[in-house]
């Protein structure tokens, strides 16, 4: 096997300053930088990254040759300085992931439904595993955890289940998910929902039949135990399409998400109070009402592609959105809801087929504590690119009663701010290039997320000539992580 050279750059690479007419708005440093060596047999071929705040962040990488897996932990001046190295039987993939501030969770399944379950501990990367099976012929919708506990859900031939496993002890239990008047084909689970302030989880399902179309909320705590399921469509009075949430006590919740009253149309977004099975306060707001929401449609050639080949439900302009609602957060007495809009794609070779999910604009929406409207604001997005999976672009920091907002594109990093009344205050743009004197560079960033404060990572594979270090060479492949910071 041929070994992988490791490059350590220490020394800030380049900054970038954006500069307008009247002042400077912007500037992007790259502070650190380390790339390792592609080759056929490389670690790097399969590499993925796992940021954790101030902790730090995890390479992942696997052997080209066998089923020897390894984690690599670097603080955040891209020291080294934990690894851990583990081999999984044959015909295992990794299938769920989850993260939290303290914990990576990687679900491994083979063809025949059996699973291991890895929980890393990320300041040292010490693990517990669980090894188990999985129901018969059940599908994984989502993972989370909690507590000492990972929560996975599944849709099978007997319906939908939560396989609750004990993290310490490799435990593991299979919870029923059911709903008074409806069978096990009527039920299917939507999502879940970790409470960020408390730990809680919550598990979203729905039950639909020919004459009924609602929303259940189970809430899970801490200690594993099942605190409550409520009917939520029968607290509101109308059909929810998607949801999130904050908890205010034990068992107070504020929702906010979208709404329909048919089955094709996307009608508003609602928030709602819950106090128990009661419900203190609701407002419904159109999409219509909103701030130019509907200023960032589809394309012509993408509708034509969708109903042209029967893509169920594209009939006005509501029908194309679906939005990435982030958890709602409590603004003094006021509530601020974030949404990410997006539609999915399609593309025809030479039948239709799935292209990922384009996200389009942003919505924010300021609430008072009865859920009244105060304003609402809409800006455009772009991302760098269509993921398959349902995710969220938007880092959210809220210092010194302004609302800033930052998300990376392509080749920018952008940045906006609000103050707590809806004024913009600022936009700006950074420019992200690499510029390597006597170099060619293909595909200079792949990938580009948040990590902590207002630094980034942006990480993928880079092909270059160098004739300075390697005069007269082939391209040279890395897979490399810059740690980049926006000021």
């Amino acid at each position: 096997m041929k070994k992988y050279n490791l490059t350590y750059c220490i020394s800030a690479l380049f900054s970038l300053l954006l500069i307008t007419s009247d002042n400077l708005i912007a500037q992007v440093i790259t502070e650190k930088r380390i790339e390792f060596e592609v080759t056929d047999d490389s670690k790097y071929l399969y590499s993925k990254i796992y940021p954790f705040g101030a902790a730090g962040l995890i390479i992942y990488k696997k052997e080209n040759k066998n089923n020897i897996y390894k984690l690599e932990h670097y603080n955040t001046d891209f020291n080294p300085s934990f690894q851990k190295e583990f081999e999984l039987p044959k015909g295992f993939a990794l299938t769920k992931i989850f993260t939290n501030t303290e914990y990576l969770y990687q679900l491994y399944e083979d063809l025949n439904e059996n699973f291991v379950l890895y929980r890393f501990n990320a300041s040292d990367l010490s693990f517990n595993k669980a090894i188990g099976s999985l129901p018969q012929k059940s599908t994984l919708v989502a993972m989370a955890a909690s507590g000492d506990f990972a929560y996975i859900t599944l849709n099978s031939n007997e319906g939908p289940l939560i396989l609750k496993v004990n993290n310490e002890s490799g435990n593991s239990e299979i919870i029923p998910i059911s709903a008074p008047a409806f069978t096990t084909e009527d039920l299917s689970v939507s999502s879940i929902e970790v409470i960020e302030s408390t730990g809680d989880l919550l598990i979203y399902y729905t039950a639909i039949n020919k004459n009924e179309n609602n929303f259940y909320v189970m809430h899970v705590g801490l200690n594993g135990k099942i605190n409550s399921t409520i009917n939520l469509t029968a607290i509101v009075g109308f059909r929810i399409t998607g949801i999130s949430a904050n908890q205010l006590s034990e068992d107070k919740f504020i929702f906010t998400g979208t709404y329909m009253t048919n089955v094709a149309t996307s009608d508003g977004i609602y928030i709602c109070k819950t106090n128990g099975y009661d419900i203190d306060f609701i407002e419904r707001y159109k999409l219509s009402e909103l701030e130019n929401f509907f200023s960032y449609l589809p394309t012509p050639e993408e509708q034509k592609v969708a109903k042209k080949n029967g893509v169920s439900g594209v009939n006005n302009a509501a029908d194309w959105y679906f939005m990435a609602d982030h958890s709602i957060i409590k603004v003094g007495d006021n509530y601020l809801k974030i949404a990410e809009a997006y539609y999915p794609t399609y593309s025809v070779d030479p039948t239709l087929s799935f292209s990922g999910f384009k996200y389009t604009h942003v919505l924010l929406s300021m609430f008072d504590n009865l859920g009244k409207k105060l304003w609402d604001r809409t800006f455009k997005m772009e991302t760098s690119y269509n993921p398959l999976e349902v995710i969220k672009f938007i880092s959210v920091k809220i210092v010194n009663d302004e609302i800033n907002l930052l998300f990376s594109g392509k080749d920018d990093i952008f940045s906006i701010a609000y103050n707590l009344e809806g004024d913009q205050l600022r936009t700006d743009k950074a420019p992200l290039k690499v510029d390597k004197e006597n170099s060619y560079i293909e595909d200079p960033f792949n990938k580009i997320t948040f990590w902590y404060d207002f630094n980034f990572i942006a990480y993928g594979y880079q092909t270059f000539r160098d004739d300075n270090q390697y005069p007269g060479s082939k391209k040279r492949t890395v897979f490399f992580i810059n740690k980049i910071t926006y000021d």
